[in-house]
Formats: C-alpha cells, structure tokens, sequence
C-alpha cells in the first residue's frame, strides 16, 4: 500500500536515522543487553580513566563481527564526560612512527591546535627516538583514550614501541590528575604472549571477552533493535506513523518464514555484520510506493550477500537422490559431517519402511540397491559428494568416507522446491522448522 503524502517525509528521516545506526554500529547507551558483562566492565574501566584519573589497560578478546567496536563505543558515548579519543589500527599504519604521528595528530585536532611540521632538526631529532611524537604532546585538560584495532599486529612489531610508551604512561600514573586509558581489541587469543617482556609487565592482563549473538532469538532482537524506535524528527503525523512504521516491523520479525530466513544467515556465519549489510541493503529498497519490510525484501536482501549456488539443478532430482540429501542433513543434525553410502542407505531404507508412499513408491517395491547406489555415484560425479578420506579398494566402497559440498540451506531450498509432501515432512522433522 503506497504511503501518504504527509508521511513521506518521515519515510525519508526513519531511513535516514536507521541507515546511520547501521554504518555506525552503535545503539543509544542502555538499549542493548550485556549478557557478556563486557559493556560493563568497560564502563567500570572507562570511569576510573574519566572521574579518578586512574590508568588503565585492557584487551577487548572476541571473533570478528561479534561487536568489540560496538562495545567500546557505547562505553565511550556512555561516559559523562567525553574524553579525547584517539583511534589506531594495526592495519592502517605500517610502523610505530606513523601510529604514533597519527595519535599526536588526533590529539592535537581535539584540542583545536595544528601538527606542527617537523624541521631539520626535529626530523633528526625523531629518526633517533621514534616515541618524539608523544613526548611532545602538551599537557591534556582532559582524559585521554586510545583504542588500538588489531591489537595483534602493534604486537607483532620489533621493539613494541607504541605499546611500551603507552602502557609505560598508563603504569605511572597513580590518580588524581588527567588519566589514560588504552583499549585494544584483536580477535587471536594469544595475543598477550605475543607481547615483550618489558611491555607484558606494564600491561594489566585485564581481559574482557565479547561473544557474538548465541541464538537465532538474539539475532532476532538486534535487528529490532536497528530498526526501533522510530524516528521522532517531525511532528506532524508522528502518532500515525510510529504505529505504521512499529506494526511493519514486529509483523516482518514475528512471521516464521523471516526467522527460519535470519536463522539461515546466523548459522552461516555469526558475525553482526552481516546482519548490517542485509538489514542496511533492505531499508535501502524502501519508497513511499512501497515503504514497508516485508518477507520478498527481505529475501531479496539476504540473497544479495550471498553467491549463485553451484548446483542449481539439485529441485530437480528424484526422490531417491533427495532422500540421500535428507540422510545427510539427519547425520549433520546429529554431529556426524563425514558419511559413508552404508549409514545414508541405512537411513534412508529406515524412513522409507514407514513413508514408502513419500518417496514415490506408493504401495510398489522399494528403490533397490542398485538404485541407491547409482544415485550415491552420481553425486560423487557432480562434486556434491567429495572424499573425505583416501578411498578404499572398490570391494570396500559403501565404507568409503565422504563430505557434502551442498550446505544446509541449499538441501533446505532444493527439498521444499521439488520434494514431495512426504519428503517436506522428513526435511521439517530434522530441521525443526
């Protein structure tokens, strides 16, 4: 149903404002749950540096896309005081001088003042000591942050000399004056031995572990929380359009169809930001002719991040060759990736005792061996089947160990395409949905 003329305009702003969450990752202090603690240890840590003048360090530990950025950012905007916040990466800057030109940069941009360029002197100067850049720094009026990305790879530098002036400043303070915080965050847990014994000793060994979503509801819930609340900016139809906008959103995330979708996207792969692309691809699609979420824009957003399948044929294959794929799904669903053709036929004959007429049989014999066996070899032919062990001699080959190439998703998409009511049954049963 297209949209009224007077909400257009909010149309555009609850884009506007729901896009920009999503670039940032960062929602409004106290709407995101802390189920790790992390958010809270970072505050704890962060207070002490902004109303004690405490120094501090720490290492933010968790796998990419699981929200340490987001985390540190929150504690940060959390803060009542802002303090001066210089940000490096590992990655962005390929030595210790460059990081530590760049943190004397920021530092001076907060305080309103310019880098001054370096003179012949100077130049020389800092080509014999590295660390010139923040001994030069002038008296800070304010607690200063520095958070380190890709903490691992200051840690793979000769001599650490980024992380050992820091740290060394962190270590003498003692409280009372401007304080220093330095975050790091990296995603190996092994970091800290990576670390120079004269560095290892002024770090404080305070880890703080962020984990990505661990279910489909918390997934769920954070995408609800990007699109929420909705946008206040106009007045003018503010009450018709929070009720419109709201009721789109929880009828989009309470259909099944959705969930089963975001589930699909979770189990591939648990990483926020992925969700970011997916969500940021649909909001992006929205007009005043079609400005509600619905299940085909979020379908075509979540297919957008992922690439063309290499088996398109798989809807269109028999039941038996279907029933095989179902088999695999079943020994997957129990922890078993590696199968050989013996477990498969001993599954597939299990069901078909009691669903013959699932599999295209009705009320005739059973698909022979022979039959199994030619639609197990065909598989293997097309790669969706590929040796997971050396084979065995050709006597010996229903013992011979293989993977599936095909993903869950894909038997998922090719049973519901072409599978037979039975064989839909069989799929839901494992699948749980």
């Amino acid at each position: 149903m297209p949209l009224p003329a007077h909400l257009h305009d909010h149309l555009r702003l609850q884009q506007q404002a729901i896009l920009s969450r999503l670039h940032r990752s960062v929602a409004k202090p106290g709407e995101l749950a802390d189920p790790d603690g992390a958010l809270a240890a970072l505050g704890s840590l962060l207070s002490g540096t902004v109303e004690r003048g405490e120094g501090n360090s720490c290492l933010v530990l968790g796998p990419q896309g699981s929200g340490k950025t987001r985390a540190v950012q929150l504690a940060l905007t959390a803060l009542p005081t802002q303090p001066i916040v210089v940000r490096l990466s590992g990655l962005t800057h390929p030595d210790d001088r460059s990081a530590l030109r760049e943190l004397q940069r920021q530092v001076l941009h907060s305080l309103g003042q310019r880098t001054p360029s370096p003179s012949a002197t100077g130049a020389a100067q800092e080509e014999e000591d590295e660390t010139a850049p923040f001994a030069s720094l002038p008296p800070l009026p304010r607690p200063l942050v520095v958070v380190l990305s890709e903490f691992d790879v200051f840690c793979m530098r000769p001599r650490q000399a980024l992380l050992y002036v820091l740290l060394d400043a962190v270590q003498s303070l003692r409280g009372g004056g401007v304080g220093i915080a330095v975050i790091g965050m990296t995603a190996r847990i092994d970091c800290v031995n990576l670390l120079e014994k004269r560095v290892k000793s002024r770090f404080s060994h305070r880890i703080i572990r962020v984990t990505p979503a661990q279910s489909v509801e918390e997934y769920v819930a954070l995408a609800r929380e990007f699109f929420l609340p909705v946008d206040a900016a106009l007045q003018d139809g503010r009450h018709e359009w929070t009720q419109l906008w709201s009721r789109s959103v929880e009828g989009l995330l309470a259909d099944k169809q959705a969930v089963a979708m975001l589930r699909h996207t979770w189990e591939l792969v648990h990483d926020l930001r992925l969700l970011q692309r997916v969500l940021t691809d649909a909001i992006a699609r929205l007009t005043p002719d079609a400005p509600w979420l619905t299940i085909a824009l979020l379908t075509r957003a979540i297919t957008s991040q992922r690439g063309p399948t290499s088996f398109p044929h798989l809807p269109d294959l028999s039941a038996a060759s279907l029933g095989l794929l179902i088999a695999v799904y079943q020994a997957g669903s129990a922890g078993h990736d590696v199968f050989t053709f013996q477990q498969l036929e001993h599954t597939y004959r299990a069901f078909a005792r009691d669903h013959s007429s699932a599999l295209g049989q009705g009320n005739g014999p059973a698909v022979p061996r022979e039959g199994l066996i030619a639609a197990f070899d065909e598989f293997v032919r097309m790669k969706v089947f590929t040796p997971a062990a050396l084979p065995f001699a050709p006597a010996m080959r229903e013992f011979s160990k293989y993977r599936c190439a095909v993903d869950r998703r894909e038997i998922e998409d090719a049973v519901r395409k072409g599978g037979s009511t039975g064989i839909r049954k069989w799929l839901k049963h494992w699948s749980g949905h």
